[in-house]
């Protein structure tokens, strides 16, 4: 009788450990919900249509939960398993565009579709205002060179621009090392990680300009050992004619020497401290820019070399690249339409 008693303890303890395991595995780790998502199409004001519509947990490495083809107008996924965790996106393809929009987890979202926009594409690429910056950065051995483009995409009705046969390319000097880069676009501001293949004339971005403001930020490095003098090259690959680029030094007492510009000049207004900036003009599309660069003290960043991981679609180089590159060359983003818009009130 009392071995009896002894295991019907076990079993009931056995029994109540499973229960409460279901019940916390669903509370903690998972629930179930339905998506609806509205596809918009933002040129022609109609309903949307997607070649294809998927749904990815951007914290479980870019893992598609579900994907449907051929989708016009609304549609629901159906009992998605997510957890607490879970960061979900929402990718409508549509004429080989694809368009994100991240999904909040605000239960109160689920009551409502998701609304996702879309637009026409065309090849030729028009109504857009390009704006440069190359940031050079100073470290004991390496120079980094930060690039950021931001291009405004005023097209009216609003379109895509993607020419599968004739993308756009970043130059990258052949000397560079350790190249990444990524693209925010649109209403999502989720930075795209870019595999950035090589072409003819310099790395191949290979993401249509959506509608609005995108904002593409590449980094590299140069070896420079024990703060050598070095000389790169740059060329500006698409039409920015109009604005020039400007050009930051970090730290500011480095000398740089800019030979094959139509016209530079220094900056004074504006310009964040510890740092130094030109503006500079490209004689033409393809020509040839050299930078020396010598002197300056070095950057000294945090040591912390981790690999690489995405994060919620966003590249993060978890050493001393990610302060330098894509960190570094943010923190001064705000200051690019303004310096531009000194620079144009002072020649005016």
């Amino acid at each position: 009788m009392e071995i009896f008693t002894i295991k019907s303890v076990h079993l009931f303890r056995l029994k109540l450990f499973l229960l409460l395991s279901l019940f916390f595995s669903t509370q903690v780790f998972g629930i179930e919900v339905d998506i609806s998502v509205s596809i918009h199409n933002g040129t022609r004001k109609v309903t949307g249509f997607a070649e294809t519509l998927r749904l990815i947990d951007l914290n479980s490495q870019m893992k598609i939960l579900s994907e449907i083809t051929n989708v016009q107008g609304k549609f629901t996924f159906s009992k998605i398993s997510i957890s607490e965790s879970s960061s979900l996106l929402l990718q409508a393809k549509y004429m080989g565009v694809n368009y994100n929009k991240v999904v909040s987890l605000d239960p109160n979202s689920f009551n409502k579709p998701q609304e996702i926009t879309v637009f026409d594409s065309e090849k030729n690429f028009h109504s857009t205002e390009i704006r440069g910056l190359l940031q050079i950065v100073r470290t004991k051995n390496e120079i980094i060179i930060n690039k950021i483009y931001i291009f405004s995409n005023t097209s009216n009705p609003p379109v895509s621009f993607l020419d599968p046969d004739k993308q756009l390319e970043i130059y990258v000097p052949k000397s560079a090392t350790e190249v990444f880069g990524q693209i925010s676009q649109n209403e999502s501001k989720m930075g795209i990680p870019l595999t950035l293949a090589q072409g003819k004339n310099g790395r191949i971005l290979d993401r249509a300009i959506l509608p609005g403001v995108n904002e593409l930020q590449l980094t590299y490095s140069i070896s420079a050992p024990d703060l050598s003098d070095i000389e790169f090259e740059d060329k500006l690959l698409f039409d920015q004619s109009k604005n020039g680029q400007i050009v930051f030094l970090k730290p500011e007492d480095i000398q740089l020497r800019i030979i094959g510009a139509k016209e530079f000049s220094l900056l004074e207004n504006g310009v964040p401290k510890k740092m130094k900036a030109y503006k500079v003009t490209y004689s033409k599309i393809n020509e040839e820019v050299k930078f020396q660069v010598s002197g300056g003290t070095p950057f000294v960043p945090e040591e912390n070399r981790q690999d690489r991981i995405i994060s919620n679609g966003t590249i993060f180089i978890n050493w001393q690249k990610s302060i330098l590159g894509i960190v570094l060359a943010l923190s001064i983003l705000a200051f690019l339409h303004f310096l531009f818009s000194a620079f144009e009130k002072k020649t005016s």
